[in-house]
C-alpha cells in the first residue's frame, strides 16, 4: 500500500460473556499482530462509537456493500404503526427519522421492526441502517402493517458439514468407548491418545431418543487443561439450526446455557452421530470432558466412543 494509507478494523461487541468462570478472557479486539508487507502496525488509536445518535456520519451515493451503514427514505402516505421487514439484511441496527429501534439479525427471532406511528411523519421518511455483514445487504426495506413471526432466515452455510461429507473411523480404534451416568454434573473420560483431532461418536441417548446434545468439550493433558483458543469445530453429521440455536460451535463458546443439539424439527437422525474438533495442532490428551446440556434431560448423551487422530477424519 501506498505510504499513508489508514487500516480501520471494526470491532462489534456483540454476545459478551457476563457471567462465570469465562468473564476474565471475554475481551474484543486484536488477539495477535497485525502486519503489512511484513511490518507490524503499531500505536493503535480506539474509538468508541455510540449508537444514540448519528451525527458526523458522511453518507455518500453509491452502490455499496458490506458493513457500514446505509441510508435510504420511506414514503408514508398515512401515519399509523407499521413493521420494517429487514429481509435480505444481516445483523446490525435500524432508526428511523433518528430513532434507534434496535437490533435485528437474520437468524432471529425479530425479523420485522416495529416502528410506532408517533415516530413517522407523512411523507419521506428516513430509514438508516447499520449492517455488520459479513454479505452484502439487500439495500432495500419494505414496510408492514403486521409483523412477520416465526419466519427466521437460516443460513445454512452455517452448518459444519458440506453436502456428502462423511466421517471416515474405519481405520481407527477409538481411544475410549462407555456409558456415562445421567446428570447435569461434568463427566471426565480417561482418553489416552495424541492427535490433532478429537471426535466423539455418541451412540445412545439417555432416553433412548434420536438425539444428541452436549453444552461444552474440554480435555486435559499431561499439564492439566489444554488451552482452546485455537479450536474449531470442522464437522457435526447433524444441528439444529432451524427450530433453535443448536449449531456444533457450542461446545466451544464457553457458555454452559449453549449447546449442540442435533436436528429434530423436520427430521431426526438416529444415532450415532458424529462431532469432529480441530485442536489446532497435535495434543497428548490424558482426558476428555464433557458438560451435558443443562436442565432439559433431551439430548443427553448415555454411551459414547472417543476417537483421536492426526488426520482428518472426514471426506
Amino acid at each position: 500500500p501506498k505510504e499513508g494509507v489508514r487500516l480501520s478494523l471494526l470491532v462489534e461487541v456483540h454476545s459478551r460473556i457476563n457471567f462465570g468462570h469465562a468473564m476474565p478472557d471475554e475481551r474484543k479486539g486484536l488477539d495477535g499482530p497485525v502486519k503489512v508487507g511484513g511490518k507490524e502496525l503499531t500505536n493503535w488509536l480506539v474509538n468508541q462509537y455510540p449508537l444514540t445518535s448519528l451525527r458526523g456520519l458522511d453518507f455518500k451515493p453509491g452502490a455499496g456493500g458490506g458493513v457500514g451503514y446505509y441510508r435510504g427514505t420511506m414514503n408514508v402516505p398515512t401515519v399509523g404503526d407499521t413493521y420494517l421487514d429487514t429481509k435480505g439484511w444481516n445483523k446490525g441496527y435500524v432508526w428511523i427519522n433518528g430513532r434507534n429501534l434496535g437490533r435485528f439479525w437474520n437468524i432471529g427471532p425479530q425479523r420485522t421492526m416495529f416502528v410506532p406511528g408517533p415516530w413517522l411523519k407523512r411523507g419521506r421518511n428516513e430509514v438508516v441502517v447499520l449492517d455488520e455483514g459479513p454479505e452484502a445487504p439487500a439495500r432495500t426495506m419494505e414496510g408492514l402493517t403486521s409483523p412477520l413471526l416465526d419466519e427466521i432466515q437460516v443460513d445454512w452455510s452455517r452448518l459444519n458439514r458440506k453436502p456428502g461429507q462423511v466421517v471416515e473411523l474405519s481405520n481407527l480404534t477409538a481411544a475410549y468407548e462407555g456409558t456415562l451416568p445421567e446428570g447435569e454434573a461434568w463427566q471426565s473420560l480417561p482418553v489416552t491418545a495424541t492427535g490433532r483431532y478429537l471426535v466423539l461418536e455418541t451412540l445412545e441417548e439417555q432416553k433412548g431418543q434420536a438425539y444428541a446434545a452436549v453444552a461444552e468439550i474440554r480435555a486435559e493433558g499431561p499439564n492439566g487443561p489444554i488451552d482452546r483458543k485455537e479450536w474449531k469445530v470442522v464437522f457435526a453429521d447433524s444441528e439444529e439450526i432451524d427450530g433453535e440455536e443448536g449449531g456444533a460451535g457450542n461446545v466451544l463458546d464457553d457458555q454452559p446455557t449453549t449447546f449442540w443439539h442435533t436436528q429434530w424439527q423436520g427430521s431426526s437422525p438416529k444415532h450415532p452421530h458424529y462431532l469432529v474438533v480441530d485442536l489446532g495442532k497435535s495434543e497428548t490428551l490424558k482426558s476428555v470432558r464433557l458438560l451435558p446440556r443443562q436442565v432439559n434431560v433431551n439430548g443427553r448423551l448415555k454411551r459414547v466412543r472417543v476417537y483421536v487422530t492426526d488426520t482428518l477424519p472426514v471426506r
